[in-house]
């Protein structure tokens, strides 16, 4: 077998049930985006994201956050913020 050096890898859109009992050790976070998120049943973003992260720690997770209307701008940036002060307080 080849041992791979410094390679993550990293589960993209886990269902909450996969997050439970993770497929593998090998696998060092998990990555997430909004149509992730609704294939999961997840409606309400920032509570998604306080879910996800609660179910993930330690391990590395991205989420994505986005806004495609330039309006919602500000909405995307609050979320994000409030994603951050979660995984730092």
């Amino acid at each position: 077998m080849v041992k791979l050096k410094n390679i993550k890898i990293y589960h993209d859109g886990p269902t909450f049930k996969e997050l439970k009992r993770p497929l593998d050790n090998m696998i060092s976070g998990y990555t997430f985006n909004p149509t992730l998120f609704r294939q999961i049943g997840i409606k309400n973003y920032l509570n998604g994201c306080k879910k996800i992260l609660k179910e993930t720690y330690p391990r590395d997770t991205s989420l994505e956050v986005i806004a495609d209307d330039p309006k919602k701008n500000d909405r995307s940036r609050y979320i994000a913020l409030t994603i951050i002060f979660a995984c730092f307080s």
